[in-house]
């Protein structure tokens, strides 16, 4: 049966959405999102701009105006039966939003270099030797085939093709070398196992964001303030082709020209120094502020993460963002990094020692359990219901299709998941709690970005050190542990681009226009898999083309990353002779070796209470100006390099609604709608000029733009 959102669309109107139009032009997106941004990082990111950095991505929105305003605009100004449908722009923006997850930092940038770039590090690395962790504790069948071995010297092997052309690249000069010298033969073989496993996770969290939509939207009516904008980039109040409302209001340029106008001068000075003055002499503290706490407060470099208070640099597109969420929520992001100082202080002050960056790190990750608990008390109902629907064998009349088709298929795909966790080699125990960690995790920071509309976010912890943390080392096994660490890198290395988010945005525009959520999720499977696929293609063949360390952090951190922290973790079984009994004992006797970390415990349930006590408090008091959001973001990158933003939002949406009331807030939408387009714009326009330049000379720019981009 179909669901009430679907049956409200079915009464609007007959607008075209899922046309060959839409198609064609989601199609031309994905490849732009896709191409553009694998080739942007790998080849020019000279300006430090990236085409995609969060999950507000400024090349979706680029264009999507582009296509309102110069295709609808301008060029069909004489054809106007070409015009795009807003229900049309919604599909485009819909498949260009999900391409972005496997373009960049969500699997584009980790997954292919630490398939193989681990081999490259191995030789200085005499631990990872010594334990065997590529050797030994991974199954060939997971790297690019043939696999590296020892020959009867003990000399280290590596294929010329296939591992050192992929180091040092074909290419002779820039004469680059065709997709018909790229070695495909050598990664299908480990593609057996990672396609698997990517598709199944892929699924598991589609599924999951679909059974979650209308408890969200419907029943306890989150604000999704990046839909909300987003929405008014293909919305008209007509329903008829044409250029949407937002950019026919005066409003709109109010905001945008203004700071567009001063991030375009400022790229300018950055190529003409002596002729052009940049922003922070025109403007100084416009940007980027810098407070010296730590002159000030010296007992302030005893808190975890408190460098972050002593520089800011503004980003309007979160200002604006702050303008379309709760005050309590852009407050409580603002104070966040102070709140955690103040913390440490009086835990200092209390324990007579420090507060530790892994303590914090730990409750963060407590934190995301306890708001689990919390999204599953509140739809406890729905959510019964609706798994109750997915194991009979029709749906009852007025069930929600599309969560009851999701909830069957989150169990077969979670089921794959797993099995193949376990056909790679992990315990089938750690590989539940892995997936169901990693699941938790990308189900809680959806929840905060469709509730605060941040658009740039990040963990501390990962879910492996997490499992390994609960469980020990010795529990969970050397094997586990190192392959755990290690596919986390490749596919889930970087939350900042997580499909689950994109997709979130995606079902609520669907909600709100007539595009039917059963055909968004066929769409959404389609659009990602193709993504992939492109991402796969076109990763290759510029990594066989050019360096795998032309980004510091990817190529040389994030490879070695894994493998030292198994290291650590066998050296302190080692130590403690429990190495021998772990490598030996079946996976169901290692449980029976299980021992949490040290101080991991009360670090989990200190994060898990306090999120848990705030929520009572804010279910009792919905004034309460303190969200418990605090505790599992606080310490991160987002929260540290915006807290400053954040406290613009709220104070701009604070003096708005106290000085001019309700009305005057609603009239004034649009003037912030413009601020945050003109930052994301204008990140856009340096990656214009960097391919450009790119094209006319053949060299990156060599210029580093001031614009943030995250």
């Amino acid at each position: 049966m179909p669901d009430d959102s679907e049956s409200r669309n079915a009464v609007v109107g007959a607008a075209p959405t899922l046309t060959w139009r839409a198609l064609a032009f989601g199609l031309l997106g994905i490849w732009i999102v896709v191409a553009g941004a694998v080739f942007h990082e790998n080849v020019l990111l000279s300006s430090n701009v990236w085409m995609i950095s969060h999950h507000m991505p400024s090349v979706v929105f680029s264009y999507l105006m582009l296509l309102a305003l110069v295709w609808n605009g301008w060029i069909c100004r004489r054809l106007p039966g070409w015009r795009l449908y807003p229900g049309e722009l919604l599909v485009v923006m819909a498949m260009c939003m999900l391409a972005c997850f496997p373009a960049s930092a969500g699997l584009a940038r980790h997954s292919l270099r630490n398939l193989i770039l681990p081999w490259y590090y191995l030789p200085g690395q005499p631990d990872w030797e010594r334990y065997g962790l590529l050797e030994k504790l991974i199954a060939p069948g997971l790297f690019p085939a043939p696999a590296p071995y020892r020959d009867v010297n003990g000399v280290l092997v590596l294929d010329e093709l296939v591992y050192r052309g992929f180091f040092a690249g074909l290419s002779h000069g820039n004469e680059w070398v065709g997709l018909a010298a790229i070695p495909w033969k050598a990664w299908l073989v480990p593609m057996l196992y990672w396609g698997p496993l990517l598709a199944f996770m892929g699924l598991s969290i589609i599924s999951l964001a679909f059974i979650v939509h209308r408890q969200w939207a419907h029943h306890e009516q989150l604000s999704y303030p990046i839909a909300q904008v987003a929405r008014t980039f293909w919305e008209r109040e007509d329903s008829r082709p044409g250029v949407p409302d937002i950019f026919r209001n005066r409003l709109f340029w109010v905001g945008f020209v203004p700071l567009l106008t001063l991030y375009s001068l400022d790229y300018i000075s950055c190529w003409f120094p002596q002729a052009v003055p940049g922003l922070e002499e025109i403007l100084p503290n416009f940007k980027k502020w810098a407070f010296p706490v730590y002159e000030k407060f010296p007992l302030l470099k005893n808190c975890p993460y408190s460098t972050y208070l002593r520089f800011q640099r503004i980003n309007f597109a979160v200002v604006g963002l702050m303008y379309f969420t709760s005050t309590e929520v852009s407050l409580t992001m603002g104070l966040s990094q102070i709140l955690l100082a103040l913390t440490g202080l009086f835990f200092l002050g209390i324990a007579g020692r420090p507060l530790t960056a892994n303590e914090v790190v730990l409750s963060s990750a407590g934190g995301y359990f306890g708001y689990t608990l919390i999204l599953l008390y509140v739809g406890r109902r729905y959510y019964a219901a609706v798994f109750r629907q997915a194991f009979r064998h029709r749906c009852s009349e007025g069930a929600d299709w599309s969560a009851v088709m999701a909830a069957r298929m989150l169990v077969l795909s979670f089921a794959g998941f797993v099995l193949v966790l376990t056909m790679m080699g992990v315990d089938l125990v750690m590989a539940i709690a892995y997936g169901l960690t990693l699941m938790m995790l990308f189900l809680v920071l959806t929840r905060i970005i469709c509730e605060t509309g941040i658009p740039l976010m990040q963990t501390t912890w990962t879910p492996p050190n997490v499992v390994i943390s609960v469980f020990g080392a010795a529990a969970t096994g050397p094997k586990s542990l190192t392959l755990l660490s290690w596919i986390n890198t490749i596919i889930a290395q970087d939350a900042r681009e997580s499909l689950m988010p994109y997709l979130a945005t995606d079902i609520h525009m669907a909600d709100q226009g007539r595009l039917r959520l059963r055909r968004l999720m066929f769409l959404a499977i389609g659009t990602v898999a193709l993504a992939v696929v492109i991402m796969f293609v076109m990763g290759l063949w510029l990594h066989y083309n050019t360096s795998p360390f032309v980004e510091p952090w990817s190529g040389v951190q994030v490879p070695k990353y894994p493998f030292k922290e198994a290291a650590q973790w066998i050296s302190g079984l080692e130590i403690s002779g429990q190495l021998p009994d772990s490598l030996e004992a079946s996976a169901l006797g290692r449980l029976k070796m299980t021992s949490s970390q040290p101080g991991a415990i009360p670090s989990l349930l200190t994060g898990c209470l306090l999120v848990l006590a705030f929520s009572a408090i804010r279910f009792r008091f919905a004034r309460f100006p303190i969200h418990p959001v605090l505790f599992v973001t606080w310490g991160t990158y987002p929260a540290g390099i915006w807290w400053a933003s954040y406290l613009i939002g709220w104070f701009v949406k604070s003096l708005v609604l106290r000085l001019g009331g309700g009305r005057s807030y609603h009239r004034l939408k649009p003037v912030f709608i413009g601020i945050i387009a003109a930052e994301l714009i204008a990140v856009s326009l340096v990656v214009v000029v960097d391919f450009v330049f790119y094209w006319i000379t053949g060299q990156p720019t060599g210029v580093t733009a001031n614009i943030n981009s995250g």
